[in-house]
Order: C-alpha cells, then structure tokens, then sequence
C-alpha cells in the first residue's frame, strides 16, 4: 500500500499512536504539536502555514508542518515544524515526500524556510534536501532560500 500524503485542518485521531512512537525515541515534538493544537496556540492557520501528514491506510505514519516563524520578526520567514517519520517508514522517501508538501504550501507565501534541529540524522536529511547549515542564527540550523 502506497502512502497518501494531506494536508489537514484538523487533528487525525492516529496522531496520538505517533506522539507515543516519538516519545518513545526521546522526541517530544509531535506531543507539543498536539498540546499547542488542543489549547489553541499553534493551529498551522495562519496565511501560508499548513500541517501535513502522510498515512499508510487509516495509520498516520508522519507529520510535519509550516509556520510564520515565531522567533524571527519577518513574515517571509516560514519555520518548518515538528516533523517525524515512524520508524518503520523511514528510508522510504515518506520524509522528502511530506517535505515536497509542506514545501509546496510554504512556497506561495514564504521567502526562506528555517528549521531547527540538534539530530544529526534530520541535519543530513535536511541538507540532502537542499537546506545550509546555519550557527550565526538563534533557533535556526538550517535555511534554505525559496522565494515567494
């Protein structure tokens, strides 16, 4: 089976099963995109933002998204947010697949994409999609120009 890949304006309820997956390998993104989504502090609803999941039959199996980015005062700089893979779907092209989305989304509206990671394993597979390592931005390790 084939993965899909969505744009969503609400929660899936698979998500929960994939925030427990991340907790278990120490990542607490997608726990923080589901709290910040139920108490209404990050919706991904703003103009240009967007939340992305890919699901494999009714199972989400990765997640990812968009924002004005919150730590820098300019609205051409989208932060790409919380974005996790399973285990099992890694390796497989789903990454660079709900990327290219999200990427999509962003591209209408922002100038730069940033993103911040301290995972080795996410800078190589950042860089392999094009994004400069960064160390003279606070929040940020990476960026990659895209223009709007």
């Amino acid at each position: 089976m084939t993965p899909t890949f969505v744009a969503i304006s609400t929660l899936h309820s698979g998500i929960s099963d994939l925030a427990v997956s991340a907790e278990s390998e120490g990542f607490g993104m997608v726990r923080r995109l589901v709290d910040d989504y139920i108490a209404d502090v990050n919706r991904f609803s703003k103009r240009g933002e967007c939340l992305c999941i890919a699901l494999h039959g009714d199972h989400v199996i990765a997640i990812g998204g968009i924002n004005v980015d919150p730590y820098h005062d300019s609205s051409s700089l989208g932060r790409i947010r919380h974005l996790y893979v399973s285990p099992d779907f890694r390796r497989d092209g789903v990454g660079r697949r709900l990327m290219e989305l999200i990427e999509g989304h962003g591209r209408k509206r922002f100038e730069t994409f940033q993103l911040f990671t301290e995972s080795l394993a996410a800078s190589r597979f950042y860089e392999a999609l094009s994004y400069v390592p960064v160390h003279d931005r606070w929040k940020v390790s990476h960026t990659k120009r895209v223009g709007a």
